[in-house]
């Protein structure tokens, strides 16, 4: 049996509003709501074969999805960053981790998976970075109530780790990449993106200066995602790009100034910036709920039992927290560790990487059950911090008001 058009509806609008209360829920009981929506979306499965109900949509669809969401969550937590020189630090730190945790952990999974399945390294490389990324579509709306140190230092390291772990996969997935061409070329994808991060930026924020029409919320959109998918085809990290915009957005009145700013209409744009966080904050609320019920529509419930799924899952997983205990052990000042050593989650990008393999690469015993159990386990492991958190182990304390110095 299919549903109708009109039950489609009502079981999409249901869908949503159902999501606006996880939101509630979320922040009394502290589980974040993927989880929620991953539940939401096993239980409807569960329904569906019960009562014979069809419902089919394919994997590309997913995918799509999951890259629209990724663009605006990022997009939607740099425009509420600030550039200040009391920020650096963080910055540095957060890229110092995300770059480091995510090449030791892709090591680590790439052996459990040789030792596992007896593959070759490079397979299992390309297999394990997908779930050594830390997926900032979860991480970021996370953090929304957490410290600001804290919220900080999560939203650079996830975002860092879904850029470095997408420019490190597209290499990888090259035919010969232990020589000079395919290394310089990753070198150079690397620059050629910043170049057009911060001119692709000027434009748009050029155009949102200037637009006055009220449709125009879409179009900056529109063009943001044209641009990330003709960089994509060009095989360059264009995640990049839109961390650029966003932060070159947010900050736009510190960072133009001078002769230069006359071309554009400060005081306008000023105006348009909050209409602009509100527009990307709602789309981005609307795409996430439809992936990540999607996602936990997709997954095989009765494959996750089976110890050949459950146990790669559990040793992947501990590694990972291994890893990022030790890195965090020696690298993080005391008071915020708990909060910095839980909260790297794994979710969209992870999905969207394991979906991008290769045929060639693809390992048939290396299931999405597997990727799913790392999901749920990292998922919880977050919860755990929350939770640690409200009850006052110096994760929400706020930091004191300084004065903020801009750059």
């Amino acid at each position: 049996m299919y549903l109708s058009n009109n039950e489609l509806i009502i079981a999409l609008s249901l869908l949503f509003i159902l999501s606006y209360l996880f939101n509630f829920i979320s922040a009394k009981i502290r589980i974040p709501s993927v989880l929620l929506l991953l539940g939401t979306g096993m239980i409807l499965k569960a329904m569906a074969a019960k009562f014979g109900i069809t419902f089919v949509f394919p994997q590309s669809s997913l995918e799509l999805i999951g890259t629209f969401g990724l663009i605006l969550i990022v997009l939607e937590a740099s425009l509420d960053l600030h550039l200040t020189k009391d920020e650096m630090p963080t910055v540095r730190s957060a890229f110092a981790s995300g770059v480091i945790i995510f090449l030791i952990s892709t090591l680590a999974i790439a052996l459990i998976l040789k030792f596992w399945l007896g593959t070759s390294l490079k397979q299992a490389v390309i297999n394990g970075i997908p779930l050594a990324v830390i997926s900032s579509a979860i991480a970021i709306p996370s953090v929304a109530t957490m410290n600001k140190q804290v919220k900080s230092f999560i939203i650079y390291e996830s975002t860092f780790s879904d850029i470095i772990g997408i420019m490190i996969f597209n290499y990888a997935i090259q035919e010969n990449i232990l020589n000079y061409k395919t290394i310089g070329a990753l070198g150079l994808s690397f620059i050629s993106i910043l170049i057009i991060s911060f001119l692709a930026s000027g434009l748009l924020i050029f155009l949102m200066s200037k637009i006055r029409h009220q449709k125009k919320f879409f179009l900056i959109i529109v063009i943001l995602l044209l641009i990330y998918a003709i960089g994509k085809e060009a095989h360059l990290p264009s995640l990049l790009m839109v961390l650029v915009f966003g932060l070159m957005t947010g900050n736009f009145k510190y960072l133009v100034k001078g002769k230069f700013a006359k071309h554009f209409n400060s005081e306008h744009l000023s105006l348009q910036l909050t209409p602009f966080k509100a527009f990307t904050e709602e789309t981005a609320f609307l795409i996430r709920t439809f992936f990540f019920v999607l996602f936990g529509y997709s997954v095989n419930l009765q494959e996750l039992l089976e110890m050949k799924i459950l146990l790669p899952g559990l040793a992947i997983t501990a590694s990972l927290l291994l890893i990022r205990y030790i890195y965090i052990r020696f690298t993080v000042k005391e008071g915020y560790r708990v909060a910095k050593l839980f909260l790297a989650p794994r979710g969209l990008i992870t999905v969207i990487l394991f979906y991008s393999i290769p045929a060639q690469y693809i390992l048939p015993d290396f299931t999405i059950g597997v990727v799913f159990i790392v999901i749920i386990l990292t998922g919880l492991m977050m919860t755990l911090s929350l939770i640690l958190g409200e009850k006052g182990i110096n994760l929400n304390t706020l930091t004191p008001p300084t004065e903020e110095k801009r750059i």
